[in-house]
């Protein structure tokens, strides 16, 4: 099935008939390979990581393919699809953006993002959470996108206003805040 030929939304389950590749000019969102493992390394062995958000242990190459692997079984079994975001002028892996939480009921899913600390206030998060959101409320019987966000990761919660995230709620057991993407064909 090729999203880009048909003019039908396709319901959230068909995200997982086929892995699909996303770009624009300069990055490419693709599935995670055994060979990214250093950069999955690099990504997680920075020191503020877990900051705002639980991170795997990820101490060794052999732990980054585990964490691979992990990831992949997790599309295999539908329960989120991430993808390695890479930067096509030096094909590296910079990032990881990821869907989750994907609700077919209630036409919603979550998205969650990661990208190394070298690459950050250059713009490419941004392009990365562009293509996902084009592709996903171009494509998909999708309501809204939402993001949940620890309240003191203000760089996080400009990113999502910067491209559309509204603050639906804030979360206080947790002190995080509950941001929403809606859909617009549904606010017609």
């Amino acid at each position: 099935m090729d999203f880009e030929k048909h003019h039908k939304f396709y319901p959230i389950e068909s995200l997982f008939e086929d892995f699909y590749q996303l770009e624009d000019e300069t990055i490419l969102l693709r599935e995670l390979k055994e060979e990214d493992a250093e950069d999955i390394l690099e990504l997680y062995s920075e020191k503020d990581i877990s900051l705002y958000d639980k991170s795997p242990c990820i101490a060794d190459i052999e732990d980054a393919i585990r964490f691979i692997n992990e990831i992949n079984s997790c599309y295999y079994y539908r329960k989120r699809i991430d993808w390695a975001i890479v930067t096509k002028r030096s094909n590296k892996l910079v990032g990881l953006i990821a869907i989750h939480s994907l609700n077919s009921i209630t036409h919603t899913a979550e998205v969650g993002y990661l990208i190394n600390k070298k690459y950050r206030n250059k713009g490419i998060m941004t392009e990365a959470l562009n293509i996902i959101i084009k592709f996903l409320f171009e494509n998909v019987d999708l309501y809204s996108l939402n993001a949940t966000i620890h309240i003191d990761n203000i760089a996080s919660i400009m990113l999502c206003k910067k491209v559309g995230f509204k603050v639906n709620e804030y979360l206080s057991c947790e002190n995080k805040l509950f941001l929403t993407l809606v859909n617009a064909r549904y606010c017609v």
